[in-house]
């Protein structure tokens, strides 16, 4: 006995996606000259980078794996606290000083 084809409302339904956009973010990469500043912890290990450029629109961290747990979470810090800067509208140098700042 065969069995009756299958109707699911769903298939028969349109699709309409609706596009939504996540945070402003700088430019994860730059083939310009950067501004950067080394990060260490306070036994003196170089834990990453944290660069910016404005022609380019573009800033983040770049973690120094030997580093380890300690310089991952660091760069959680600043990744966060560039968010935050691209957010409120500030130019990537800018934010790279305002780090200088208020991070540890």
């Amino acid at each position: 006995m065969a069995e009756p084809p299958r109707t699911t409302v769903r298939r028969d339904e349109d699709v309409h996606f609706e596009l939504v956009a996540g945070p402003s973010t700088y430019r994860a990469r730059t083939d310009r000259p950067v501004q950067c500043v080394t990060v260490a912890n306070g036994q003196g290990t170089i834990l990453g980078y944290v660069w910016a450029n404005d022609e380019d629109d573009a800033a983040g961290w770049t973690v120094r794996k030997a580093g380890g747990d300690e310089a991952f979470n660091r760069g959680a810090l600043y990744v966060s606290r560039l968010l935050d800067a691209k957010t409120r509208g500030i130019s990537p140098t800018a934010a790279l000083a305002e780090l200088l700042r208020y991070c540890d």
